[in-house]
């Protein structure tokens, strides 16, 4: 028991979401970076998504129907929304915010996963691709060479992996979601750089895993060549347990007796709590 290191997961969000690293050593559920290219100008086998934002003030988003049924805070989806700003919306929704908040965001759709949601465009020769690798029992999203709105433009190039749960099982039924960057440039300082992670906002959920520059603890850094997978458990999963605080009761009720002030000091009568999330 401690505090969390850079290769921890991060602590779980109050449904039960946490995210591994690759860098995570240790942990079964650790991700192996490996790209998956579909972009069929590169080679791949995926298919475009009918998106275009060539500038700012284009931002666009485009619904699509999922292979398979997906369940993302035990709520089965049949459709997802894509974003060009980085973003994927489980079910159908015309929102497509530019300005990245902090999770759980208000401006923003209710059952988000951002994975690398900033301002972006999509300049000559950059796509947004989609393909259901059925042998894996994969569907990937990639956001091929988009541009960062911030300064001169540079690349962003990841992708969203869900998982289907009838090959990839999982403690709650919700499935798998990985994210992968090819090429990660968190430049925006204009605009508290990039958020990465997912929400529930009609529930209260989220899971951060940057905002502002900041990293979640349990995150050693970001970067290109990364692999990030967020779970709510593998069925053999152990479990896991990390230091999330304490709590000294020094007033005058019940078991204890001081100045009521949080602080243990002399001759006080204290009672003192760990806190622990699992």
């Amino acid at each position: 028991i401690g505090n969390l290191e850079d290769t921890d997961p991060t602590h779980p969000d109050g449904y039960g979401y946490r995210m591994f690293q690759d860098a995570d050593n240790g942990f079964a559920e650790s991700p192996t970076y490996s790209w998956v290219e579909i972009d069929p100008t590169l080679g791949g086998p995926g298919t475009f998504v009918s998106i275009n934002d060539p500038s700012a003030g284009h931002d666009t988003s485009t619904t699509i129907n999922l292979p398979f049924p997906f369940s993302f805070y035990g709520v089965i989806y049949s459709q997802i929304t894509i974003c060009s700003n980085g973003f994927v919306s489980f079910g159908e929704t015309d929102e497509s915010y530019f300005r990245n908040y902090s999770l759980p965001a208000i401006a923003s759709p209710d059952n988000m996963v951002c994975v690398f949601w900033d301002d972006l465009s999509m300049p000559a020769g950059s796509h947004i691709g989609q393909y259901h690798d059925v042998t894996g029992g994969r569907f990937i999203i990639e956001w091929s060479r988009l541009a960062n709105q911030y300064g001169t433009g540079l690349e962003e190039t990841f992708e969203l992996i869900l998982l289907d749960t009838d090959c990839w099982p999982t403690r709650t039924g919700d499935g798998d979601l990985i994210m992968q960057y090819l090429a990660l440039n968190n430049v925006d300082s204009w605009d508290n750089y990039a958020t990465i992670g997912l929400q529930d906002r009609d529930q209260g959920y989220a899971l951060e895993v940057t905002y502002a520059n900041r990293l979640a603890p349990g995150v050693s850094v970001l970067r290109s060549g990364q692999a990030f997978l967020l779970t709510t458990g593998r069925p053999t999963a152990g479990a896991y347990i990390s230091y999330a605080g304490n709590i000294v009761d020094d007033d005058s009720t019940g078991g204890s007796f001081g100045n009521g002030d949080g602080v243990p000091q002399n001759a006080e009568t204290i009672q003192f709590q760990v806190q622990l999330l699992n």
